[in-house]
């Protein structure tokens, strides 16, 4: 006879309303807690360079740029907090850049979030979407390191 295999833990919001507010990024990937350290100053330089750009839509106001921590939730068991988060006027779209990559995740009609595009500096990438017209941003302009940082991880 074989031991009864424990079943994972699968947290939810309410749980997730109860972490502690420790400055580290706690989130919940289909009921599994995942908790995250600090970003480092290369990884703030990066979404800052990406929320400037982004806010730069502001004289054709068509939604609202929010920069972390902030909590989307998908569902009861998927609670995230994205370094930035760009709400339409009509849609959803989450931008999570991450070591010279980007992924795009768009919200569906059935309510979920699919990723739809994953670009890279090295193949050339350009974020745009057709939800923001007129905005374009090569990753190579996003990633570019400035002249006073130094790399960090």
């Amino acid at each position: 006879m074989q031991p009864a295999r424990a079943e994972p833990i699968r947290f939810t919001y309410e749980d997730y309303l109860g972490f502690p507010d420790d400055g580290r990024r706690h989130e919940l990937i289909d009921g599994e807690h995942l908790v995250t350290p600090a970003p480092t100053r290369r990884h703030q330089e990066l979404s800052g360079r990406l929320s400037l750009a982004l806010g730069s839509l502001r004289t054709h106001p068509v939604g609202q740029v929010y920069a972390a921590p902030l909590d989307v939730i998908l569902s009861d068991t998927d609670v995230v907090q994205p370094d930035i988060l760009f709400v339409s006027n009509e849609r959803r779209e989450v931008l999570d850049p991450k070591i010279e990559v980007v992924k795009v995740y768009r919200r569906t009609d059935s309510g979920g979030f699919p990723r739809i595009a994953e670009l890279t500096r090295e193949e050339g990438g350009v974020l745009d979407t057709p939800l923001l017209p007129g905005f374009a941003l090569e990753l190579a302009e996003l990633f570019a390191r400035s002249s006073n940082s130094r790399k960090s991880p």
